[in-house]
């Protein structure tokens, strides 16, 4: 018995979320009448939504003129109190969270779950460009826009199911993968996982719950995975993180994304995909929303965008973009969170002394902290010299005066700091 049953109109809280967004789509192409609540605050899926014709309120408390049968919240609306979530249980309209009302899709199909700590959502689009390519018509779930879809969903009519699975509050639980990938561990989300010991349990307790008839695929020769595998049940594959082919599209760039490429490549192998048709979908990808995106040529100065926001992917995205040639490079950094900007800050202030030119936004707390004793002030003064903070977006247009006119320009972070390519002109 599936919690669809007999439902015929859903109401999601958190619309606009990434992950929300496209369980929406599902839903409306498996016939439901699909609608939602979310902030007036502009995200990228705005657009997304606008072109699936999915209705969206952003009035404080939503008006339900029809009671819905279901209602979705994301996790950034846990809380029962909140007004969209007090009005739906004042109509007595049962409400599920993300994760299960996802599983409850994913769970029955042949599912493909990506975790990891960096690369899953450029990893699960890789995938699905694989297995779009090879005829496989799978379902497709990912935590940004594939930019082939214009979309961060795809229903497909087949067996598969490509899902992006969050560790946040260790949500992947949820989800009963018949091929399991984990892509790399590496501490974040200090705010829920106070240790590196603690986040590296939500994996090893995700790897324990397989079955024997779960494939578990990870990278070989990786201690911290060795660790998690230890004991389990299922099949365990292992593949070499460089073992992709020589040239990669554009869309692929840097190291960080041969070890992606590697990944989807053993995914297909491990489905039976045939090493064509896995090639044919590699070279077919056009990239992801906010994943070293290309935002084009401004004034000669050659502009992306990108969602990194720890450390270590800070790091490959710098380290990517350096191999473009030998041009001053300037960064645009938000931080998102201040539990991890106190957390990791010495390590975000050693990976940004990689750009000749560090800009910094307030700290972005989003919907999970409203404050935190650290700011951006405390990370351009490990920074140095090379690093300025600003005090919003629109204060970035000043301090950008003396772009040089033959440049590399990255905004970085998990918020609103891709606005800035507005200001470039």
């Amino acid at each position: 018995m599936s919690i669809y049953d007999g439902v015929k109109s859903v109401f999601l809280v958190g619309l606009k979320g990434v992950g929300v967004s496209g369980l929406a789509q599902l839903l409306k192409a498996k016939g439901m009448a699909v609608s939602g609540w979310d902030t007036t605050e502009p995200f990228f899926t705005d657009q997304i939504l606008e072109r699936a014709k999915i209705p969206l309120t952003t009035e404080p408390v939503p008006a339900l003129k029809d009671k819905p049968d279901l209602a979705i919240y994301s996790q950034a609306y846990a809380a029962a109190e909140h007004p969209a979530r007090r009005a739906l249980t004042a109509l007595k309209v049962p409400q599920i969270a993300y994760a299960p009302a996802v599983a409850a899709l994913f769970n029955p199909r042949l599912g493909v779950l990506v975790a990891g700590s960096h690369g899953k959502s450029t990893t699960t689009a890789l995938i699905a460009s694989i297995l779009i390519e090879a005829g496989y018509d799978p379902t497709v779930l990912v935590g940004t826009e594939m930019l082939s879809l214009n979309s961060n969903a795809r229903p497909g009519a087949s067996e598969y199911f490509v899902l992006e699975g969050d560790e946040y509050r260790e949500v992947f639980k949820a989800y009963e993968p018949k091929l399991l990938l984990i892509l790399n561990i590496d501490w974040d989300h200090p705010d829920h996982f106070s240790t590196p010991a603690a986040y590296e349990r939500a994996f090893k307790d995700l790897v324990a719950a397989q079955p024997e008839s779960t494939t578990v695929l990870i990278p070989a020769h990786e201690p911290t995975l060795a660790r998690v595998v230890e004991g389990t049940k299922a099949r365990v594959l292992y593949f070499d993180p460089q073992d992709a082919p020589a040239r990669l599209p554009r869309t692929l760039l840097g190291e960080h994304n041969r070890a992606n490429t590697a990944a989807a490549l053993s995914v297909a192998r491990a489905l039976g995909v045939s090493v064509k048709a896995a090639l044919a979908g590699v070279e077919a990808f056009k990239g992801t929303r906010r994943r070293l995106e290309p935002k084009g040529l401004k004034n000669g100065v050659a502009t992306f965008d990108d969602y990194a926001h720890h450390p270590t992917e800070i790091r490959a995205s710098l380290e990517a973009l350096k191999t473009l040639g030998p041009m001053p490079l300037w960064a645009v950094f938000q931080p998102h969170t201040f539990s991890r900007t106190a957390a990791f800050l010495n390590n975000f202030a050693a990976s940004l002394r990689m750009a000749d030119r560090v800009i910094l936004l307030p700290v972005y707390g989003s919907a999970r902290e409203s404050g935190g004793g650290v700011g951006s002030e405390d990370l351009a003064a490990l920074i140095g010299p090379k690093a300025s903070v600003a005090k919003d977006l629109e204060d970035v247009g000043p301090l950008l005066q003396d772009l040089p006119k033959r440049a590399i320009f990255v905004t970085m972070g998990a918020g609103d700091v891709w606005k800035v390519h507005e200001l470039l002109v």
